[in-house]
């Protein structure tokens, strides 16, 4: 029940610009502003890597979104990440991406990491 109502605050805590995007931050609750995490994962450890930082993030004055590479276009994630923002929204992301076998990429990750080469 406490995590409910921890992640009902932290939602009201963000307002939607008239664009809808990007999202402003309520920065008396978030001071750090935003984090976007992005995960790759084949067995889930990545995702619970990723829910671990959301659960955890506000209380070192964030607010994390957590995204499945998977639901995010290599364009989408190149615009959400890019650098060198005029106001204070720069992006910040953290990227958690699991390998399996020799390396290969996860199946949730193959066409973004196949986009990106």
């Amino acid at each position: 029940r406490e995590s409910q109502r921890r992640k009902q605050a932290e939602e009201s805590a963000v307002t939607s610009t008239e664009e809808a995007v990007p999202k402003t931050i309520d920065r008396s609750k978030f001071p750090g502003g935003q984090i976007s995490v992005y995960y790759a994962t084949q067995t889930g450890t990545a995702e619970s890597f990723a829910q671990q930082l959301e659960r955890e993030a506000p209380d070192h004055g964030f607010y994390v979104r957590v995204v499945d590479m998977e639901d995010i276009t290599v364009q989408d994630f190149l615009k959400a990440t890019a650098y060198g923002s005029d106001d204070d929204t720069t992006a910040r992301a953290i990227v958690l991406a699991a390998t399996y076998g020799e390396g290969e990429p996860t199946d949730n990750s193959n066409e973004m990491v196949q986009l990106l080469k």
